[in-house]
């Protein structure tokens, strides 16, 4: 005589049930923890784009720019390599790469001291197309339930060109989420 082991109609449905129950169950957690990743996920991906830009100054040994797609940093940006460094992309100038936007309800915000571009010289120091020193900080602005948006990260880039990543509250500028 031989006996079949396996599960029966029953067992799979019970199975099924109590999977679904967990997976209710555990939405919510789930979801929150996405909504507190998307910051995370930006600010590193400008980070990434950031290190790109100066890497590829340093081993082209050319002019590299990281401009803002239509002169908003929350709809993307591009890499380019930038011969003439006017940091305004020629036909002749390749293109290294392009961003996507921001997550919705997103802000990418630079202050007066990157404006709409980031411009690496070969030997990797941040300059403006006019020689002159360019440093200053990208703020990711994410929605808040309470305070409508508020800075999450901060990247400052600093006199010699290399980036820095900001979290602590403390540290991050609120005012520049409020501003439109």
């Amino acid at each position: 005589m031989h006996h079949h082991q396996g599960f029966s109609l029953l067992d799979l449905l019970l199975a099924l049930a109590i999977m679904s129950i967990a997976a209710v169950l555990a939405a919510p957690q789930f979801s929150e923890l996405t909504t507190r990743a998307k910051p995370v996920i930006e600010s590193e991906r400008l980070l990434a784009s950031i290190w790109a830009a100066r890497h590829a100054a340093i081993t082209q040994g050319k002019p590299v720019t990281m401009k803002a797609t239509g002169n908003d940093w929350s709809e993307g940006w591009i890499l380019f390599v930038d011969d003439n460094h006017s940091a305004t992309q020629e036909a002749n100038e390749p293109l290294l790469h392009v961003a996507e936007p921001i997550k919705k309800d997103h802000q990418l915000k630079a202050n007066s001291g990157i404006g709409m571009a980031l411009s690496y010289l070969p030997h990797g120091e941040s300059r403006r197309p006019s020689g002159s020193l360019q440093m200053g900080t990208f703020t990711l602005c994410a929605p808040s339930p309470t305070e409508g948006r508020k800075p999450t990260h901060a990247i400052v880039i600093s006199a010699t060109g290399r980036p820095r990543t900001i979290q602590s509250q403390s540290q991050l500028n609120a005012s520049i989420c409020e501003a439109e």
